[in-house]
C-alpha cells in the first residue's frame, strides 16, 4: 500500500498543475480565481504530503504488479473526481451530489451533465470541464502503458501478456504485446506527444473553420478524448466543423498503437490494418442503417460517429428519433472504440473476437478431440484465456447494464430513458434522452457508478475494491494479533504465554 500510496502523491502532484489553465484564462477573463488555486493548494499539498510520508520508499516501476498497477489507476480517477468537483461547488453553487457527477462525467470523459444552460457558466469553468475530459483521456492511455511496461520489467513478454488478461482485461492481446518503445519513458514520451499533436491540429483547423480560440481549445480537448461536453448550448452545425470534429472524434477512438506506427511513416498501416478496417467499416455500416431510418445524412452521419466514438456530441434531439435508429445508437455505444484508445465500450476489438469465436467453436464442435484448431484474430492466434476474459468482460458489462437501469427504473425513470442513460454512462459516451438535473440522488449515484465502471473496464475497481479490502483484513488481523501478545504478556505468568506463543 505504501508504494501506491507514494506513486498517488507524484500524480497528484502532477494533477495539481493542471488547473493553472483555467486559473489563468480567469484572469485574461475577470472571473474568480479561487475555485482553482483550492484544488490546486489540496492536491499539491496531498501530494507532497504522501511523498514525505513514503519518502524512504525506493521509486521503481518494477516494483508494480499488476493488481499494485490498476489499483493505483482506479484510486487515481477517483481522488482526481474528488478534488475536481471543488471549482462546480465554488463557482456554481450546485449541490455536492451535481459536482461530482459534473467532475466524474468530466475524467471519465463521458460527457453527461446537469448543467442544461452551459452558456451562462463562466467560461473558465467551461475550459476546465473541457480539460477534465483531456486528462482523463490521457490518464486513460498512460495507464495502459504504466501497466504493460511495469509488468514487462518483471517478467517475460509471454507471462506478462497472459496476466494483463487474465486478471484486468484492460486491452486485449494485440495492446498489450504490440511493442510500442524499448522502455517506459519513450512510450510515455511518444503517446504525448501524438495526443498533443492531434489536438494541436484539431485547434487550428476549428480556428480556421470559423470557431473562436476558446470554443477551438475546449471542442478539440473534448473530441480528441471521445468526451463530449460542448461550450454551447445548441451545438455546431456547419459541415466543415463537423467533418473535423468527427476527424478527431475517429483519431481519439483509434489505437494509440496504431498511431504510434503512423506517425513512424508506416502509412500503409491505414489499410492493411484489419482491425482499423473492421473499426471503420462497422461505423459506416451503422451509418448507413440509421440513415435509412431518420433520411437526414448529417445527423444519420455525426451522432451515428459520435456514439460509435463514445464522444456523445449531438446535433438533434435523440428522443424524437426513429425507435430503430435510436437502437443502432445504442448498440453503437455498448461496441464502441478501439482497445488501446480513449474511447469507452466494449470495444470493436472483444466485439470481434466474439464473432470469430463463433464459428471457430462450431468447427471444433465438428472435429475429432484430438484435433488442434487455433482462434484467430486478423491472422494472429489468440490465447483461448482471451476468450474467456473477453466473454467475462462483456458479461460483466450486461450484468451492470440490467443492473444500473433497473434501478432508474425504480426512482421513477422510463425504461427508454433509463437504459439509454445507462447505456451511454457505462460506454462514456455522454449522449441524453433527458435532463439528468431532474433525477433523484440515486439515479445519479448509479451513474457515476457506471462511469467508473465503464471508463476503468470494470475490472481494476473490483481490483481496487478487492485490494483495500485485502489490507485492511490484514491490518485487523495485525492488531488482533498485538492485542492477543499483550493479553498474555501482561495477564499471564511467563512460562505460560511464552508456551503459547
Amino acid at each position: 500500500m505504501d508504494l501506491i500510496l507514494k506513486h498517488l502523491g507524484y500524480l497528484m502532484v502532477l494533477f495539481g498543475i493542471f488547473p493553472i489553465l483555467p486559473v489563468l484564462y480567469a484572469l485574461f477573463n475577470y472571473e474568480s480565481v479561487l475555485p482553482f488555486f483550492v484544488p490546486i493548494f489540496i492536491s499539491i499539498g496531498v501530494g507532497l504530503w504522501l511523498m514525505k510520508l513514503h519518502r524512504e520508499k525506493e521509486i521503481s516501476i518494477s516494483a508494480f504488479d499488476l493488481p499494485k498497477g490498476v489499483a493505483l489507476c482506479a484510486l487515481s480517477f477517483v481522488i482526481m473526481s474528488v478534488i475536481g468537483a471543488i471549482p462546480y461547488l465554488m463557482y456554481t453553487e450546485v449541490p455536492i451530489i451535481d459536482a461530482l457527477f459534473e467532475s466524474v462525467s468530466g475524467f471519465s470523459t463521458t460527457g453527461l451533465t446537469i448543467f442544461t444552460d452551459v452558456e451562462s457558466l463562466p467560461k473558465s469553468i467551461l475550459l476546465w470541464r473541457a480539460e477534465t475530459q483531456w486528462i482523463g483521456g490521457l490518464g486513460i492511455v498512460l495507464v495502459f502503458l504504466l501497466i504493460v511496461s511495469a509488468m514487462r520489467q518483471q517478467e517475460s513478454l509471454k507471462e506478462t501478456t497472459t496476466k494483463a488478461k487474465a486478471i484486468a482485461s484492460l486491452y486485449q492481446a494485440q495492446g498489450a504485446s504490440e511493442k510500442l518503445e524499448s522502455n517506459m519513458k519513450k512510450s510515455v514520451d511518444h503517446m504525448i506527444i501524438i495526443y498533443l499533436t492531434y489536438t494541436i491540429i484539431g485547434i487550428f483547423l476549428l480556428i480556421f473553420a470559423g470557431l473562436t480560440v476558446f470554443e477551438s481549445v475546449a471542442i478539440s480537448f473534448t473530441a480528441i478524448s471521445t468526451a463530449g461536453f460542448s461550450v454551447t448550448n445548441v451545438f455546431y452545425d456547419s459541415w466543415p466543423v463537423l467533418f473535423i470534429i468527427s476527424f478527431l472524434m475517429i483519431a481519439g477512438a483509434t489505437s494509440f498503437v496504431f498511431h504510434n506506427r503512423l506517425f513512424k511513416g508506416h502509412v500503409y498501416e491505414l489499410w492493411r490494418n484489419k482491425a482499423f478496417k473492421f473499426f471503420i467499416f462497422s461505423m459506416a455500416g451503422a451509418v448507413f442503417v440509421v440513415y435509412l431510418f431518420v433520411k437526414d445524412f448529417k445527423v444519420a452521419f455525426f451522432e451515428t460517429m459520435s456514439a460509435f466514438t463514445t464522444t456523445g456530441f449531438s446535433i438533434t434531439d435523440i428522443d424524437m428519433m426513429h425507435s430503430m435508429a435510436i437502437m443502432v445508437i445504442m448498440l453503437s455505444m455498448i461496441v464502441g472504440g478501439m482497445i488501446g484508445s480513449t474511447a469507452g465500450g466494449i470495444k470493436i476489438n472483444r466485439l470481434k473476437l466474439m464473432l470469430v469465436s463463433i464459428p471457430w467453436l462450431v468447427k471444433k464442435g465438428v472435429s475429432p478431440s484430438e484435433a488442434i484448431i487455433p482462434l484467430k484474430v486478423d491472422d494472429r492466434i489468440v490465447d483461448k484465456d482471451m476468450l474467456l476474459v473477453s466473454q467475462a468482460f462483456i458479461f460483466c458489462y450486461l450484468v451492470i447494464l440490467v443492473i444500473g437501469t433497473s434501478i432508474l427504473m425504480f426512482t421513477g425513470i422510463s425504461f427508454l430513458h433509463s437504459s439509454f442513460q445507462v447505456t451511454s454512462a457505462l460506454g462514456g459516451v455522454g449522449l441524453q434522452t433527458t435532463n439528468i438535473d431532474v433525477f433523484k440522488p440515486l439515479a445519479k449515484i448509479v451513474l457515476m457508478i457506471a462511469m467508473l465502471f465503464g471508463r476503468l473496464e470494470i475490472f481494476p475497481l473490483l481490483i481496487l475494491g478487492k485490494f483495500l479490502f485485502n489490507n485492511l483484513k490484514d491490518s485487523s488481523m495485525r492488531r488482533d494479533e498485538s492485542s492477543r501478545k499483550l493479553f498474555y504478556t501482561k495477564w499471564l505468568p511467563s512460562f505460560l504465554w511464552k508456551r503459547r506463543l
